[in-house]
């Protein structure tokens, strides 16, 4: 958190702090982060998409399946 800190009171790290922020929140990596447009952005519902399929969300997304398919059968 000293790296936070530290971005905080230099202005010119806004950037990297907020999205130091996001990262720790969300656990996007930074290639998602540099990825995010408004439009993946839903302030109202508190939403975020991510909208590039990388091999993270590839894996995660199987792991959804086969828990679901676990359960169908239980």
């Amino acid at each position: 958190m000293l790296l936070l800190k530290i971005a905080e009171s230099k202005p010119e790290w806004q950037n990297a702090r907020l999205a130091q922020i996001l990262a720790l929140n969300t656990t996007m990596r930074g290639c998602e982060i540099k990825g995010l447009r408004w439009r993946d952005v839903d302030l109202i519902d508190r939403t975020l998409t991510v909208v590039r399929v990388t091999t993270k969300t590839d894996r995660a997304s199987a792991s959804f399946l086969s828990m679901r398919t676990r359960q169908e059968l239980s």
